[in-house]
């Protein structure tokens, strides 16, 4: 009976492990599993960060003007136990892509990263001039990837080591505007020398910032939906702006032939007046010259002169007249 009831006990506690030991087996799981979306202008060094956090060579990274990586591109790896994938993507403003090919390859890093990524890394370098594209980088991530994008972004420093003996946050105080792009994504920042390959310490400390903010999102990844919404919404916004577009030029259109039509009118009266004026100076000079030459007489130039005069008044009256009523009748 003893036998039979410590049999029991050790099959309770074996099955006690085994939950304990599948439960923390699952967790493993799930923090293994971390997908990071890298962006960020030209020469932000995000080739460089993918092989840091990868601990290896993964992506082709060097100095250039242009942008190395023309295309998305994914690696994975396994760090500290947990598999990581990473997506390079093509510098932002680059001037060798249109938006349509950006918006692309934009799409291409979602899909990349089915079922979504855990983390937007926005890659900015230490040590040079904050440009207005930075700037507006953040903006440009919420309206492509909407705006709750702002909440799965980490700002991530490269470059440290350029900061000429300052610490980061040295340099952070010194720049309101980069404090301000911190803010904006919940005030999540990192840094990292990329060349310091020896010490992976700065790596796992970013990795536990977004399994920090994983949780702050509710244990959430940013999902392919919140992307679809993005691009309903710019949709809409482009179809609006041609709307009224196409209303101001039709608009611009009607005021065009209104003004058209205006001189036409003008051209037109200024002819007629024009006629009536010659019509009135041909009457005039035919009644004096065909009286005179019927009589050459003195009374019949003299009577000649006196009915040019009538004439020529009463045609120069009714003129004029027209001319006036014309002009009422245009400001009416």
């Amino acid at each position: 009976m003893e036998r039979g009831r410590g049999t029991l006990k050790i099959l309770f506690l074996l099955t006690l492990c085994l939950q304990a030991f599948t439960g923390q087996c699952q967790d493993s799981e799930q923090r293994s599993d971390l997908r990071i979306v890298l962006v960020g202008k030209t020469g932000s060094g995000k080739s460089a960060t993918g092989n840091r956090i990868l601990e290896g060579d993964a992506f082709t990274a060097k100095s250039s003007p242009v942008s190395v990586t023309v295309h998305c591109e994914k690696q994975s790896g396994v760090v500290d136990g947990r598999k990581i994938d990473v997506i390079d993507t093509p510098g932002l403003y680059d001037t060798t892509m249109s938006k349509e090919e950006m918006k692309s390859e934009i799409e291409k890093a979602i899909y990349m990263s089915v079922p979504g990524p855990h983390a937007f890394l926005l890659v900015i370098r230490l040590g040079v001039r904050f440009t207005e594209e930075e700037r507006n980088t953040v903006k440009w991530i919420q309206e492509n990837f909407g705006e709750e994008a702002s909440m799965y972004t980490i700002i991530l420093f490269t470059h440290e080591d350029q900061l000429e003996g300052k610490s980061v946050k040295e340099f952070l105080a010194e720049s309101p505007e980069l404090r301000k792009l911190i803010n904006i994504c919940g005030g999540r920042y990192h840094s990292l020398i990329n060349d310091k390959r020896e010490d992976n310490t700065q790596v796992t400390e970013l990795l536990k910032k977004i399994e920090e903010m994983v949780k702050d999102n509710g244990g959430e990844h940013y999902i392919t939906e919140m992307y679809q919404e993005a691009q309903r919404k710019i949709e809409a916004e482009a179809l609006e702006r041609r709307r009224q577009e196409e209303n101001k030029r039709e608009r611009e259109r009607e005021r065009t032939v209104e003004e058209i039509l205006i001189k036409m009118q003008e051209e037109e009266e200024i002819r007629r007046r024009e006629e009536k004026l010659n019509d009135c100076k041909w009457y005039a000079s035919t009644a004096a010259l065909g009286l005179g030459a019927m009589h050459s007489s003195p009374w019949s130039l003299a009577a000649g002169a006196v009915l040019a005069a009538v004439k020529g008044y009463e045609c120069w009256g009714t003129y004029f007249k027209s001319g006036s009523s014309t002009s009422e009748d245009q400001e009416k």
